[in-house]
């Protein structure tokens, strides 16, 4: 009998959405895989069908990058995040894999479905994975712990791997089949930060060109030595790959 797995997996940013994309055609060669993609901020495409879509939790962000702790609670929606677990049918699946999506992890608890949570955010389960000087434990405590993704089993990403169950990132084939050139530029990928501010930053070094990718624009948009591109897969390896160097958040 063919195995099924439910993969869910977050559309904040397109950290998570990149890495599915590379991940995605490996477990559908062993077993019939569908997914769930929780929110709607991403804006690269997956490549596959999507099964469900929850609205569930998503992060609002200040222009300056913060966290905007007002607007997230205002919207939780802790009913629809309720109704969302008790109606999944996780039943189905022999397995989920969550990359940090907490419906699909706590309706596997609630219903005995082996559940791994894979991911960059589960390398925090361990002691060992750095932190910064400066911590926010309550945010940590609810976020990178089983609280928000509960599991049976945890599969990390970092930049070295600092335990056992820990792995260095996910690099997607086509990234890694490019050939590099220096053109100059920097490619700019600060996904909560808006553009406007950087440009802003970024003209006091009038030498330098800047290529910034933003959620929060449809058009390509010039200042002096930045510009400004919209969310565009293609476009973005054409300038990581030309690129002098590359600024992003991780």
């Amino acid at each position: 009998m063919t195995k099924k797995i439910l993969y869910a997996l977050p559309a904040v940013g397109n950290g998570h959405l990149a890495r599915a994309r590379e991940i995605l055609p490996i477990l559908q060669k062993y077993a019939d895989t569908d997914i769930l993609v929780m929110g709607e901020a991403g804006h690269l495409e997956l490549g596959s069908p999507i099964t469900y879509r929850k609205k569930g939790f998503t992060m609002h962000y200040t222009a300056k990058g913060g966290i905007s702790m007002i607007k997230t609670i205002r919207g939780l929606g802790m009913r629809t995040f309720f109704q969302d677990v008790r109606s999944l049918p996780v039943q189905q699946y022999d397995m989920v894999i969550s990359d940090f999506e907490p419906i699909s992890a706590r309706a596997a608890k609630e219903k005995k479905v082996p559940c791994v949570h894979m991911g960059h955010q589960a390398s925090f389960m361990s002691a060992a994975t750095p932190r910064p000087r400066h911590r926010n434990v309550l945010l940590e405590k609810i976020l990178f712990s089983t609280f928000y993704v509960p599991a049976n089993q945890y599969i990390g990403f970092h930049f070295q791997p600092y335990d056992t169950f820990i792995h260095t990132p996910v690099i997607r084939q086509e990234i890694r089949s490019q050939k590099p050139r220096d053109n100059g530029h920097i490619t700019v990928y600060l996904m909560t930060y808006h553009h406007e501010m950087l440009v802003t930053h970024f003209k006091h070094f009038p030498q330098q060109s800047f290529h910034i990718f933003s959620r929060f624009t449809n058009s390509v948009q010039h200042f002096d030595n930045v510009t400004v591109y919209p969310i565009d897969n293609t476009r973005f390896i054409d300038s990581l790959s030309t690129s002098h160097g590359l600024i992003t958040g991780g």
